[in-house]
């Protein structure tokens, strides 16, 4: 039965965006990831020539150390819907999602499960937005901070909750379309992400309390995720007042006022 199941997070144990790239995308013996079935970039600016792997080259040497150097979202999708349906899907779900603004790559990859194929779908992406001012700017420049600026709103606490609703949304169209009676919901609030499944009658599936638990998981994640944004937040804002005190002191020292 198909569930609501999607997590936003940063690379995890400090992985590179290339190495990431690679995972999702290359015939490499990932063998627990089961097979890629389907992969697609988009949004890369200029310098990359249309290449992902050049556009997360360059992220990789060109962001500043411990910066978050991609985002990704991992959902499930549903077993109801045959691997054309789910890669129309997905596309989809990366258009309104990301728009044409976020460079990214996504990934439909398969596994076996009880002899029958479930398809999950993953999206790594940059926050900086690639625009008519930013997208014929020099690698150089692109990741630095007079190139192309990140979208702090991928980091406000309501966006991860804003995602799964919309999330929902497309997986209800999708099993609508295909004659599938299951509907999902993303839950009552922004704090209480807890899921419900429901069937024709309005009874509660049982699925959802595995659902539910898997959410709760994905909640604490979240939280450590929307932390380590924050603190990279601060360390941005101190070094800025730091600049800033540091020119007030030089303009002091030459009997410039500001």
């Amino acid at each position: 039965m198909a569930i609501l199941h999607l997590r936003l997070h940063g690379p995890e144990g400090g992985m590179s965006a290339m190495k990431r790239f690679d995972y999702l995308g290359a015939e490499l013996p990932h063998f627990s990831r089961g097979k890629v079935e389907y992969v697609e970039s988009g949004n890369v600016p200029t310098f990359a020539a249309g290449s992902a792997r050049d556009f997360w080259c360059a992220a990789d040497e060109q962001e500043r150390v411990n910066a978050r150097v991609f985002t990704e979202l991992e959902t499930a999708l549903p077993y109801e819907l045959s691997l054309t349906e789910n890669e129309a899907l997905a596309k989809k779900a990366v258009s309104e999602l990301l728009g044409n603004t976020f460079p990214y790559t996504m990934a439909v990859h398969s596994l076996l499960n009880a002899g029958k194929k479930q398809y999950h779908l993953h999206v790594m992406f940059c926050v900086r937005s690639v625009t008519e001012a930013t997208r014929a700017l020099p690698r150089e420049r692109f990741f630095k901070r007079n190139g192309a600026k990140k979208d702090h709103s991928w980091n406000h606490r309501s966006r991860p909750f804003q995602l799964r609703t919309q999330w929902c949304n497309l997986l209800n169209e999708a099993l609508a379309d295909a004659g599938v009676v299951v509907r999902l919901s993303p839950g009552k609030s922004e704090v209480a992400v807890e899921p419900k499944i429901l069937k024709p009658g309005r009874s509660l599936d049982d699925d959802a309390l595995r659902e539910v638990i898997e959410i709760r998981k994905v909640r604490r994640e979240t939280a450590k995720v929307i932390e380590e944004w924050e603190r990279e937040a601060n360390v941005q804002i101190a070094a800025i007042e730091a600049k800033l005190a540091e020119d007030l002191r030089e303009l002091d020292a030459v009997g410039v006022m500001p």
